[in-house]
């Protein structure tokens, strides 16, 4: 199995084929040089998820700094002013999703 996914402009291919996986990494390494880990640690200094953040990161934040920046984002009043607006987008992407899928069994989601 193999799928595409963007993030932002970059493009991400993720694999199982064991063939493709030895291609790239042992046949071809030279070719894939320019590989970057996805991490988020020279941001936030976030390990594998919020729950392992810790004042290690280059600017110092830790979970009390964080939380200040994104708390005011999630208020409940917020939040009840944002539910309508994503419910609607939800349904008209799940709506244009189906119909899509009815046309072509592959559909590119980017």
């Amino acid at each position: 199995m193999q799928f595409r996914l963007y993030i932002g402009s970059l493009l991400d291919i993720t694999s199982t084929d064991l063939e493709f996986a030895k291609e790239v990494m042992i046949k071809q390494f030279s070719n894939f040089g320019n590989r970057q880990p996805f991490t988020f640690q020279d941001v936030f200094p976030m390990k594998e998820s919020l729950l392992h953040i810790g004042k290690d990161g280059p600017h110092g934040y830790g979970w009390k700094e964080i939380r200040s920046i994104v708390s005011p984002v999630f208020t409940t009043g917020k939040m009840k002013l944002m539910f309508t607006t994503i419910h609607e987008r939800i349904e008209t992407l799940i709506n244009v999703l189906e119909a899509r899928i009815q046309k072509d069994d592959c559909i590119d989601i980017y």
